[in-house]
């Protein structure tokens, strides 16, 4: 991918100086960054612990340009961390923010403590960062999360129910008859609750089964 030519018209920033000695670097150095974010893009979207990394460090690094403190991204010729990760290395940003908090989290506060062996997709290595994991559990938690579906992991993290997709098919006037029966029913049992189609189903199926088991009793 082409990279954009570095800016004549820098804009300068000013880290808080306790963050100075841990993002400044080189130009030299600040090129091998470069290089590694887009060596490590290259080999493909498989998550990698590297590309976490890069990404990450491209965020914050820093280098001094005429004395004064320029984003190593404003240095290549872009206007914000999201316009590079978007022109030069195909992100997003909510997809960059995410390989920041796996690289923060397993690269940085669980170094060494996990089997890199066990790293998994970038989904289910994006929910486990709000897992409550420690340096003894982490491994159990990888390992577990393996054989999970992601809709399954996600309840295991969250401590909620898996949700489940139903696919119905419907003529156009039944599709019709039916949202206009869930939107009734959303008005009559709600209770001033925020509900889904999904909950207004389950709720109505539910009723009606009670119902039914009460007739048959009597």
């Amino acid at each position: 991918m082409a990279r954009a030519k570095q800016s004549s018209h820098l804009v300068a920033v000013k880290p808080a100086p306790s963050d100075i000695k841990e993002s400044e670097v080189s130009l030299k150095t600040a090129e091998a960054l470069r290089s590694k974010c887009n060596s490590a893009h290259l080999r493909g979207k498989k998550l990698s612990m590297e590309l976490c990394e890069a990404v990450a460090d491209t965020e914050t690094t820093v280098v001094r340009v005429n004395g004064k403190y320029v984003y190593c991204w404003a240095l290549w010729g872009y206007t914000s961390w999201e316009d590079f990760l978007g022109k030069e290395m195909d992100l997003h940003l909510h997809t960059a923010y995410t390989l920041r908090n796996v690289w923060r989290l397993f690269g940085i506060e669980l170094k060494g403590a996990w089997e890199p062996d066990l790293l998994l997709g970038i989904t289910k290595m994006k929910l486990l960062t709000y897992a409550p994991l420690t340096r003894k559990n982490v491994n159990t938690w990888l390992r577990k999360a393996k054989g999970m579906t992601c809709k399954a992991l996600r309840a295991e993290v969250f401590d909620e129910d898996e949700k489940h997709t139903l696919q119905l098919q419907l003529t156009t006037p039944q599709f019709k008859q039916v949202r206009g029966g869930l939107e009734i029913a959303k008005t009559a049992i709600s209770n001033g609750e925020r509900m889904n189609y999904g909950e207004l189903l389950a709720h109505i199926v539910q009723e009606w089964s009670s119902n039914r088991r009460g007739r048959r009793a009597a």
